[in-house]
C-alpha cells in the first residue's frame, strides 16, 4: 500500500511520502527555484533532510509562484492560486517542509523537538490511541483526513522482491526511496515497530484482495462482506422482494421493469411484456397521429394493414380482463408465435419506419381504429403504471449482468435481436430493462444522477444520504430514433470516448457534469422552484431505502460489525420529474476527473471520516453533508441462540396491499393459467407508497429523537 505519515509538529500536519527518485526531486527543485544559490541550497536540503537553510522571503515567494502544483497542493493550501499540473506528492511534501521550517517561529526559550524525536513520538502516540490505518492509493482524501486526526499509515513491505529490505517495493505502490540516512532509520524503525500492529482502520478498493477470516473484530473496514444489490441481477431480485419488508410511509421504489434472460421463467415474462408493450405502443401512436393529423396522420402508401390495430386492441383488452379476473368462466383465445412475428413486423413498419397504415378494402377512414385504440388505452391505464415512460418504440436497454462502467450495454427494440444476445454470449448473464423513452431533458440533452449514500451499519440498518449529488450529461443531443451510446448512456467513462457534438447546447458543461445546486438553479429558471426539494430528492431517498430494506434479511448471515460502505445510486428522471432508480454501484468512482468531482469526491470522503471516525468518539460530531435518513431498531435482527441443540423459530408476517404505482411483470393474455402465474410473480414487484418528504426528518421504525451511536461507532465492539 501507498505509504504516508502525519507529522503533527508546530500545529502543522506534515505529510511525508517516499514516492520519488533522486532525479525527479532534483528536477523538481530546478523547476521551482530560479536563483542558482537557492537551487543548490534547496537540493542539499532535499537530499539530506536539512531544515535549517536560510531562504529569504523573495526566494520563498518564487518557490511557491514558480512551482508546478495542482489539485494535491490545494488540499493543503486552498488559498493559493494554483492551476498547473501536479508533480509527485512526495516532492511537494519535501518543499513544504523546507518552507514551513522557515515560516514557523519557535516560541522564545523553547527548543523545538528534534525532527526524528517528534516523528517517533507521534508514531508511539498513534499506537497507544489505536490510530493506525491502511489506505488504497486511490483515496488520497481519506489519507489526509486521517493524518489530520493524528493517525499513522501502516506501510507494507514485499520482502520477497529484493534482498535489501530497505529498498524493496511497497505493495500496491511505487518504490520506496528514503532521501537521507536519518529518514531511512526513521522509516525502518516505523516499519519494524508497526509490523506487529494490525491497522485499526482499513480503506481499500473493492477489488483489492482481502482475507476476511483474518480480520480482527475491532478493525474498521470500508466494505461490507456482501452487497446483495450492487449488480444488475441482484437489484432486480431486491426490487421484486421489496413489498415483503417495506412499511407504509417508509420505502418506495420506482424501478423500470427488468428481466434476467438466463432465467427461463423471466425470459418468458419478458417476451410477454415485450408483446404487450408493442401493442400499447402501436395504440398510442394511432391516437397521437390521428389527433394531430386525422386520417392523413395514419394513412401511408406503403403502410401496414390497419387490421394490426384491431389485433393490438384485442390483446390489451384481454390483458385487462385477466387483471379484473373476468377470465375465470370464459376461455381467452391465444395468438401463435407466427402470428406474433407478423404483428411485430407490421408494428415496426408502421411506427419505427414511419410507413403508417393502409386502408382495408371498403374503408374510407381510420376513425374507428382511433376510437378502438383510445378505448383500449383508457381501460389499461389502471393496470399499466409504467406507461408514462414507455413511449412508442418499445426500446429496451440490455446490460451484461456483472459488468460495470457502461461496458457492453446496448439499446435495442427488436425482440429477436435481444434474445440473440443470450445465444451469442450466454456467460454475460444478460439483463434487459425497459428503457425510459420519455426522460427529462436539460436543453434537449439526456442526463442521469449519481447519488451517494453510506451504510454505516447493518445491525441495525443505518443509512446516510449525501446532500449533494451530480448530473452526468450525454455528449450529443437526445434523439429517440438513434440508438448510439453517446446519446443514451450517461456514464462518464462512456461519454469520455466522444467529442461534444456541435449541435448540443453550448451552455451545457464541457466536462458533461453539473452539481445538484446548478441543477436546482436550472429548475428555478424554468419555473420549477420546489421540484428538487419536494419531489426529486425525497424520491431518491425513498428508492434507496426500499432497496436496502429489501436487503436486510439477506444480509443477516453475512454482516460484520465495524464495517461501512459508500455506494453510488444512479437515477433517471422521467419527464414528470419522477426519479427512477436504475442501479446501485459498489465502490463508486471517486477520481478527480472533472471540476465537479474534484470538489465533491474530496468532500464526500472527508465527510465519510466525520461519520465513521469522529462520531465514534463524539456521537454529536459534525457529519458534513451526510444526513441520517434511516436507523432501524436495535432489535430488528432476530436473536439467534448460540446453542446448536436449540431450534430458533421465527415467524414474520406482512399484509399485502396493492399500490396504484406498480412495478410490473406483465403476463400475456394468450394462456390464462400461465398469465395468472405471471401475475402472481408480478405482485412481488409491487411498489409501496412512501412518505419521506423534505420536512419529515429521518424516517425510521421509531422516530429518531436523539442521536444514537450505531454499533459501528461503539468503541467496545
Amino acid at each position: 500500500m501507498d505509504g504516508g505519515l502525519g507529522l503533527h509538529y508546530k500545529n502543522a500536519s506534515l505529510s511525508r511520502r517516499s514516492l520519488a527518485v533522486e532525479q525527479r526531486r532534483a528536477k523538481f527543485a530546478d523547476d521551482t527555484i530560479e536563483n542558482s544559490n537557492t537551487k543548490s541550497l534547496a537540493k542539499r536540503n532535499l537530499s539530506h533532510g536539512n531544515l535549517n537553510s536560510n531562504i529569504n522571503s523573495s526566494s520563498k515567494h518564487r518557490l511557491w509562484s514558480n512551482t508546478s502544483i495542482g489539485s494535491a497542493y490545494q488540499e493543503y493550501f486552498p488559498e493559493l492560486p494554483i492551476s498547473k499540473q501536479t508533480y509527485l506528492i512526495r516532492s511537494f511534501n519535501e518543499i513544504k517542509e523546507v518552507v514551513l521550517s522557515h515560516m514557523a517561529k519557535s516560541p522564545v526559550g523553547i527548543k523545538p523537538l528534534d525532527r526524528s524525536e517528534a516523528f517517533r513520538a507521534h508514531v508511539r502516540q498513534a499506537i497507544m490511541e489505536n490510530k493506525i490505518f491502511a489506505c488504497s492509493p486511490r483515496y488520497p482524501a481519506i489519507r489526509k483526513a486521517l493524518e489530520r486526526r493524528g493517525w499513522v499509515e501502516k506501510i507494507e513491505y514485499d520482502f520477497s522482491s529484493a534482498e535489501n529490505s530497505s529498498r524493496t517495493s511497497l505493495i500496491c505502490s511505487n518504490n520506496f526511496s528514503p532521501h537521507s540516512d536519518e529518514d531511512e532509520l526513521d522509516w525502518s524503525w516505523m516499519n519494524r515497530i508497526l509490523r506487529n500492529y494490525p491497522p485499526d482502520f482499513i480503506f481499500k478498493y473493492w477489488r483489492d484482495k482481502l482475507v476476511w477470516e483474518l480480520l480482527l473484530p475491532g478493525q474498521i473496514l470500508n466494505q461490507h462482506v456482501k452487497s446483495h444489490f450492487t449488480n444488475k441481477i441482484s437489484i432486480t431480485d431486491r426490487i421484486q422482494e421489496s413489498h415483503w419488508i417495506s412499511e407504509e410511509g417508509l420505502a418506495h421504489s420506482v424501478f423500470p421493469r427488468c428481466y434476467r434472460l438466463s432465467d427461463e421463467e423471466e425470459q418468458t415474462a419478458f417476451i410477454d411484456d415485450y408483446r404487450l408493450t408493442a401493442c400499447l405502443s402501436l395504440l398510442e401512436w394511432v391516437v397521437q397521429a390521428y389527433e394531430s393529423g386525422g386520417d392523413s396522420g395514419l394513412i401511408g402508401t406503403y403502410g401496414s394493414p390497419s387490421i394490426c390495430v384491431d389485433i393490438a386492441a384485442s390483446h390489451v383488452n384481454n390483458y385487462v380482463r385477466i387483471r379484473k379476473h373476468e377470465d375465470l368462466d370464459t376461455q381467452i383465445g391465444s395468438n401463435t408465435p407466427i402470428m406474433w412475428d407478423v404483428f411485430l413486423s407490421r408494428y415496426h413498419n408502421a411506427v419505427f419506419h414511419k410507413r403508417k397504415l393502409t386502408l382495408d378494402n371498403g374503408q374510407t377512414s381510420l376513425k374507428d381504429k382511433y376510437e378502438a385504440a383510445k378505448t383500449a388505452l383508457t381501460s389499461a391505464k389502471r393496470f399499466w403504471p409504467q406507461r408514462n415512460i414507455d413511449g412508442k418504440l418499445c426500446m429496451w436497454i440490455c446490460k451484461p449482468g456483472a459488468q460495470a462502467r457502461g461496458r457492453g450495454i446496448v439499446v435495442m427494440n427488436l425482440l429477436d435481436k435481444i434474445l440473440n444476445l443470450l445465444i451469442e454470449s450466454p456467460s454475460l448473464q444478460w439483463v434487459v430493462q425497459k428503457y425510459i423513452e420519455r426522460p427529462l431533458l436539460v436543453r434537449k440533452t439526456k442526463f442521469d444522477i449519481r447519488q451517494w449514500f453510506l451504510v454505516s451499519n447493518w445491525r441495525p440498518v443505518t443509512v446516510w444520504f449525501y446532500k449533494e449529488c451530480y448530473l452526468r450529461f450525454c455528449s450529443k443531443p437526445f434523439d429517440i430514433e438513434n440508438f448510439h451510446e453517446s446519446i443514451h448512456l450517461c456514464n462518464n467513462v462512456v461519454q469520455s470516448r466522444y467529442d461534444i457534438s456541435k449541435s448540443r447546447d453550448p451552455t451545457l458543461p464541457r466536462e458533461n457534469m453539473w452539481d445538484s445546486k446548478t441543477f436546482e438553479n436550472y429548475l428555478s429558471s424554468i419555473g420549477q422552484n420546489n421540484f428538487w426539494s419536494e419531489k426529486i430528492c425525497p424520491g431518491m431517498k425513498q428508492g434507496i431505502l426500499a432497496v436496502l430494506l429489501a436487503t436486510e434479511n439477506h444480509i443477516e448471515e453475512d454482516s460484520r460489525r465495524n464495517c461501512f460502505e459508500i455506494y453510488g445510486a444512479d437515477f433517471m428522471l422521467s419527464d414528470d420529474f419522477t426519479p427512477w432508480i436504475i442501479e446501485i454501484n459498489r465502490s463508486p468512482c471517486m477520481e478527480y476527473t472533472t471540476d465537479v468531482t474534484s470538489r465533491m469526491c474530496r468532500q464526500c470522503l472527508e465527510d465519510c471520516i466525520k461519520v465513521i471516525i469522529d462520531r465514534r468518539e463524539n456521537p454529536t460530531a459534525d457529519t458534513g453533508l451526510f444526513e441520517l435518513i434511516y436507523q432501524g431498531e436495535s432489535s430488528s435482527m432476530p436473536f439467534k441462540s448460540q446453542d446448536p441443540n436449540e431450534v430458533n423459530l421465527i415467524v414474520r408476517g406482512k399484509g399485502i396491499h396493492q399500490s396504484e404505482t406498480t412495478s410490473t411483470k406483465l403476463p400475456s393474455g394468450n394462456n390464462t393459467s400461465a398469465s395468472r402465474a405471471l401475475i402472481s410473480k408480478q405482485k412481488s414487484m409491487t411498489i409501496n407508497k412512501l412518505n419521506v418528504g423534505p420536512n419529515s426528518g429521518a424516517p425510521s421504525k421509531q422516530q429518531i429523537t436523539e442521536d444514537k451511536t450505531p454499533t459501528l461507532f461503539n468503541s467496545q465492539s
